[in-house]
């Protein structure tokens, strides 16, 4: 599953390259080639996609093109082993969302973040519930044929 973002500095920034390098670091990308017009990192690995409910844990690949004032960005997601919700895809739009807004006026939108994450943990007690069930009702069945 691809991602993509571009937009354009209103004024060349000498540090855009340094911001955008630790902006994908801290959210746990190693970059594998850097040079001042090009860069692509990953974070995760298909290991992860296994077990994992935490997106910043999947397979994942950034590009980003720096050319001039414009910047384009593209996450390549490994999808693989995983059932892709909408939630899922609302966290990789507020990530390259957030990753706009802090290249262009600082702002990490920490706000929308508490609101993501409040909204994931419903979602995810919801899919506990839902396995706890599948998992009581299947007890129930192997009771009921083999014993």
């Amino acid at each position: 599953m691809k991602k993509e973002i571009q937009f354009t500095l209103d004024s060349p920034d000498s540090n855009v390259y340094e911001k955008i390098i630790t902006f994908w670091e801290e959210r746990g990308f190693t970059f594998t080639e850097k040079n001042k017009n090009y860069l692509i990192g990953n974070r995760g690995n298909i290991i992860h996609n296994l077990y994992t409910f935490k997106m910043q844990k999947l397979d994942t690949k950034v590009s980003i093109k720096i050319s001039n004032n414009e910047i384009n960005t593209t996450l390549d997601i490994n999808t693989m082993f995983q059932m892709i919700t909408a939630a899922n895809k609302r966290y990789w739009e507020l990530e390259l969302q957030t990753y706009k807004s802090a290249i262009l006026n600082n702002d990490y939108r920490e706000d929308d973040w508490i609101d993501f994450k409040q909204q994931q943990n419903k979602s995810n007690i919801g899919w506990t519930l839902l396995f706890a069930f599948i998992g009581f009702i299947s007890g129930l069945i192997f009771i009921f044929l083999f014993l």
